[in-house]
């Protein structure tokens, strides 16, 4: 499949092309040990076939564990990506997403495992959902990303959590 969009891409102009990678468990079944295999599976076809993700403009990924640099490496080659959704991912529990993309206008974050979540610099991002961090301080740092217009926040706080100032976090829009 890869190898064949890879080939219609490369001949024929796609205006909207997508991957929805969704695994085979039950979200409530999933270990650690099944995101880091279905994590690893992804990044194989990834490598394997960069030619049909340079054309994507939407990407949906679901119960992953990547690698510190994969979801960087995954932007890079995604350069007509537009819509960026993430539900259950992470790069290990606690680190540190960034996000720095030309195109990107739509951003999901959904019950993923970062520490923190940087936007650097997305100049046409205009919608961005971030649902159930689990950090304990301020969750996500926005940079150079002028065109927001819509941030759908949620997430169930604990008398543990840090409280969240908006002004705080959402000074580069």
């Amino acid at each position: 499949i890869g190898h064949a969009l890879g080939q219609i891409m490369a001949t024929h102009k796609v205006e909207i092309a997508q991957f929805a990678i969704l695994t085979e468990a039950h979200y409530s079944r999933r270990g650690d040990d099944d995101l880091v295999y279905y994590g690893r599976n992804f990044m194989l076809f990834f490598e394997a076939c960069p030619g049909a993700f340079g054309g994507l403009t939407r990407l949906k990924l679901q119960d992953l564990r990547f690698g510190k640099s994969d979801i960087c490496n995954v932007l890079l080659t995604c350069k007509q990506l537009k819509h960026l959704s993430m539900f259950n991912c992470d790069s290990g529990v606690w680190t540190t997403l960034q996000v720095e993309h030309l195109e990107l206008s739509e951003l999901e974050i959904v019950n993923c495992s970062f520490r923190k979540v940087v936007l650097i610099s997305l100049p046409k991002l205009t919608q961005m959902a971030f649902h159930g961090w689990i950090a304990f301080q301020d969750p996500l740092s926005v940079g150079d990303v002028p065109l927001l217009e819509t941030v759908d926040l949620t997430n169930v706080c604990l008398s543990s959590h840090k409280m969240v100032k908006l002004s705080k976090f959402l000074g580069g829009t």
